[in-house]
């Protein structure tokens, strides 16, 4: 059984085109191209049918792994599209073809779905369109009160591009307080800190930064590693968590208690 990816490959070689003159040929980048032979990622359905008039044979071909009579078939008119796109959707229901998962709740607040679900088949392009919205949002993106995602945005967040306007978790983190591999937010911590307090491997604070390597207005951070501030100090490994809080306190008495907290998480 040849796939659509080697079909393709084959009609293409065939007619002696290259991957560029067919890209030009279907009005999209060569990369597109490259990816359908690769197996990466299927045409539209518009692309589809293009294809198909062009190397005359059939979308039952084109789609069905096992089909192996090209069927010659010439699509004539404009006025066949409504039947063209009958027959892939039949022939997508025959595969078992998915765009993706989305799951939907009935209940809802303000006309917002409660619980929004949504995880598309390809990820080669970030549209809104393909969000998952509602007041907890799961999907590739997702936007909600409280929102996982590769690339998420809410009150509390949740992904790999992180967004969130109180609380924000991920690779790449921005939020009220912004946790992650690199993070920026009012307070911040992560391999890479940057806020106004800033916690982490690398950290710079507007008022307070601790680490190992520092920078802010209060420092502190590892003996022997970069530490820049107005009030600095370079401490050991044997360090102890009150005694890092009292000296942050003795410059910052105003600083609230939860803050302090997170700062001198890396100490003992």
């Amino acid at each position: 059984m040849n796939k659509f990816c080697d079909k393709l490959i084959q009609l293409r070689r065939e007619k002696g085109y290259s991957q560029e003159q067919l890209a030009e040929y279907l009005e999209v980048s060569r990369q597109s191209v490259s990816k359908w032979e690769a197996d990466k990622t299927m045409p539209e359905i518009s692309k589809l049918i293009a294809i198909s008039q062009l190397f005359h044979v059939s979308l039952d071909y084109l789609l069905i792994d096992s089909c192996e009579d090209r069927g010659d078939k010439k699509w004539e008119t404009a006025s066949d599209t409504e039947e063209i796109r009958q027959t892939i959707n039949e022939v997508k229901d025959f595969l078992g073809y998915q765009k993706g998962f989305e799951y939907k709740s009935r209940a809802n607040i303000g006309g917002i779905p409660l619980i929004h679900i949504k995880f598309c088949r390809y990820m080669g392009r970030i549209r809104m369109k393909d969000a998952a919205k509602g007041i907890i949002a799961v999907g590739n993106i997702a936007v909600g009160v409280v929102s996982a995602g590769f690339v998420s945005v809410g009150i509390f967040s949740i992904g790999m591009l992180s967004l969130g306007l109180l609380v924000s978790l991920g690779i790449v983190s921005i939020g009220a307080l912004a946790m992650g591999v690199a993070a920026i937010g009012i307070v911040a911590g992560g391999v890479s800190s940057l806020g106004i307090y800033a916690t982490g491997v690398a950290a710079a604070g507007k008022e307070i930064a601790t680490g190992v390597s520092a920078a802010g207005k209060t420092a502190v951070a590892q003996q022997g590693e970069h530490l820049w501030g107005h009030n600095m100090t370079a401490v050991d490994d044997g360090v102890t968590r009150e005694w890092v809080k009292s000296f942050l306190v003795g410059y910052n008495p105003k600083v609230p208690g939860w803050i302090l907290d997170f700062l001198t998480l890396i100490y003992k």
